[in-house]
């Protein structure tokens, strides 16, 4: 299995597929970079210049795409599932349609061939979302200050909301735990794209399938205001609503709905 694995992690993170996926991801948090940022570094410039104080400097934690709401960031989030599906979800739908995976199963063993092909798309979908997440993050920290924000100054979360004492204490880790989470929930939702091309007819369905279930989760859940539900908040580190129970029953649920349709209905899949 770890052999298989290998192998469709390097398939994966060698692809077209993963360049294009973080190439989007980049436009979108550099965008961010460029627009606030600037009319961040300009404030402190114009602040110095005339030496006025500031109650509330730019800062690092609180300007980066995560930290608070933007057009950019709330465009990244939205097409989070599409950034995550295209490196691979749709590997094992183009290795049958091209006859790649006959000539895999005869050297290798069916259940390492569908356990790799699993985690290798978990892998890949999470890197392509969190790596411009990342260099985002690095390119704010290089030109803005970084400090403890002060939850009275802080408007977006209170001292209720989710890992607030996290985060009015030591940021970075605060940041690192939504990096996981979004790493985490991104590798699944690129699985159900992975078990929806057990039945899909068009390739296109397996990328595209996630994100309309997303939107629809997002719509649905959202009339009823149940915010705390919906995925497309709670990825959002600036989010106020998140709990920690339903971010990890709901990752849960994903697991076992992918695990139990790709890793087992799938090895019964006929291919030939």
């Amino acid at each position: 299995m770890k052999k298989m694995f290998k192998i469709e992690l390097s398939r994966a993170i060698k692809s077209r597929a993963m360049v294009s996926a973080i190439l989007i991801g980049l436009i979108i948090t550099v965008a961010h970079n460029i627009q606030y940022n600037t009319a961040a570094i300009n404030f402190i410039k114009m602040a110095s210049k005339y030496n006025k104080p500031m109650y509330s400097p730019p800062n690092a934690i609180i300007d980066w795409i995560g930290g608070k709401y933007t057009a950019q960031s709330f465009l990244y989030y939205l097409i989070l599932p599409i950034l995550a599906c295209i490196p691979f979800a749709d590997s094992f739908f183009t290795d049958k349609k091209s006859g790649y995976i006959k000539n895999v199963l005869i050297r290798a063993n069916r259940k390492d061939y569908f356990i790799g092909k699993y985690l290798a798309t978990f892998i890949a979908a999470g890197i392509a979302v969190v790596m411009p997440l990342i260099v985002n993050l690095i390119i704010t920290s290089m030109f803005l200050p970084s400090y403890v924000p002060n939850v009275s100054t802080y408007g977006q979360i209170g001292q209720v909301s989710m890992w607030s004492k996290v985060l009015f204490t030591h940021p970075y880790i605060y940041i690192l735990g939504y990096l996981i989470i979004d790493f985490m929930f991104s590798g699944f939702i690129a699985t159900i794209g992975l078990s929806i091309s057990l039945i899909a007819e068009y390739r296109f369905m397996v990328i595209i399938a996630p994100f309309l279930i997303y939107v629809f989760i997002y719509s649905v859940l959202g009339s009823f205001n149940l915010e705390s539900y919906i995925p497309l908040i709670f990825l959002q580190p600036y989010s106020y609503k998140n709990k920690f129970i339903i971010i990890l029953l709901e990752t849960v649920i994903m697991f076992l709905i992918t695990a139990s349709t790709f890793l087992i209905k799938g090895k019964k899949e006929d291919i030939y």
